[in-house]
């Protein structure tokens, strides 16, 4: 029988739990949000089925980019600045989608906002859980 150590209450290891679930879940939602809306953008837009599917191919591209970088920028800037870059990269690449008037350029600024609160937001939330040796008050720390 495994011995645990439940020094957090439950609804404190709930809210985190529940947290990191959130921030999973905006992350997929952010990479998927495009296919059902597909049909109607690629009406809109002209595109062929190559063409649409690599507008899923570059948000993928900067999805995984950005996750490749989280650990550099967190641990260079510290929560604070990298919840300000964050915002101002998500700005910033919204600002370069809007104004894209080729089809390279939507597809590489959809690369870039992928990328943007992927690398910063996502493992910030995972990092800072309340006890660094306990994992969400599972009770697995040292004995």
């Amino acid at each position: 029988m495994i011995e645990t150590n439940n020094d957090m209450p439950f609804n404190t290891a709930l809210k985190w739990v529940l947290f990191i679930a959130a921030l999973f879940l905006l992350n997929f939602l952010g990479r998927i949000i495009f296919g059902p809306l597909m049909p109607v953008i690629r009406e809109e837009l002209g595109l062929t089925h190559a063409q649409a599917g690599s507008i899923f191919l570059m948000i993928g591209v900067g999805n995984a980019a950005g996750l490749l970088c989280n650990g550099l920028v967190s641990r260079r800037l510290g929560h604070r600045r990298t919840v300000a870059l964050c915002s101002l990269l998500v700005g910033l690449a919204s600002l370069l989608v809007s104004t894209s008037t080729d089809f390279s350029g939507i597809r590489s600024s959809l690369c870039s906002l992928a990328s943007s609160p992927a690398s910063t937001c996502l493992g910030r939330g995972i990092r800072h859980r309340p006890d660094p040796e306990k994992g969400l008050g599972q009770g697995h720390g040292r004995s």
